[in-house]
């Protein structure tokens, strides 16, 4: 950023103003490093009016009036979204590990495209090219999750003004029943944890019974387990995550 004076005659007596900015080109180089340009602008007739134009110009870049989107390319997006995840203590290491396989196996060939290239028909055109690999409807949903929530921290940071994959609908999965266990195969397994996990009958027979899940059956405490009407009831209002075990 530079205000600077230049001649307007030959014998050098007449003088303007001009100012000159660097600023992302919208092109990007083969390794997808964006490239900078350099913007003048002259004509001023002080120093004070080649300041404030320049003032102006680099407010109009910091409030987005001026259209800059292709110094942002899809990897930044991502990482950014990577940064904020595994910092922040917000997303479970398995979400997180989800979200990266996402990225690595499927949204390579996007990672250098600037994003104002992201059109409708682009994506479309990925989405299209997913299911020619045989990516199953649980794997793209998980993809647009990923897509929408850094997409929407981008969004946060300011760094671009709308989420290209807002508009994408998940596919629709029906739900599939499990298997369930007869009173009889139950009865076997409850026997053989009896005869070679003792140490686990108690606590495998109340996940069983009442079908509680790993992180609310780990965090029952003693003063859970209350008396009531001729029976125990246990009290859940707590359970464990996958970072406290």
């Amino acid at each position: 950023m530079t205000v600077g004076k230049y001649y307007t005659n030959i014998e050098k007596t007449k003088f303007k103003w001009w100012f000159v900015v660097d600023v992302p080109s919208g092109e990007y180089d083969k390794f997808g490093k964006q490239k900078r340009k350099q913007v003048r602008v002259r004509g001023f007739n002080t120093e004070k009016e080649a300041k404030e134009a320049e003032r102006k110009f680099l407010n109009s870049l910091e409030g987005g009036k001026v259209e800059l989107k292709g110094d942002i390319i899809f990897r930044d997006v991502i990482n950014f979204f990577f940064d904020f995840i595994k910092n922040e203590g917000k997303y479970e290491k398995g979400t997180i590990k989800n979200y990266e396989g996402y990225f690595k196996n499927h949204m390579q060939d996007l990672i250098s495209i600037p994003i104002k290239k992201l059109t409708p028909a682009f994506i479309q055109t990925w989405h299209r090219n997913l299911y020619k690999k045989g990516v199953s409807d649980h794997v793209y949903n998980g993809c647009l999750k990923l897509l929408k929530r850094a997409f929407n921290y981008a969004i946060e940071l300011k760094q671009i003004s709308t989420n290209p994959f807002s508009e994408l609908k998940p596919v629709s999965i029906p739900k599939k029943l499990r298997n369930r266990f007869s009173t009889k195969e139950l009865k076997e397994v409850i026997d053989t944890c009896i005869e070679a996990m003792p140490e686990f009958y108690c606590i495998f027979c109340i996940a069983t019974l009442t079908g509680m899940r790993l992180g609310e059956y780990s965090a029952i405490r003693p003063c859970d387990i209350k008396r009531k009407d001729n029976r125990y009831v246990i009290y859940v209002d707590k359970q464990i995550t996958r970072n406290e075990y």
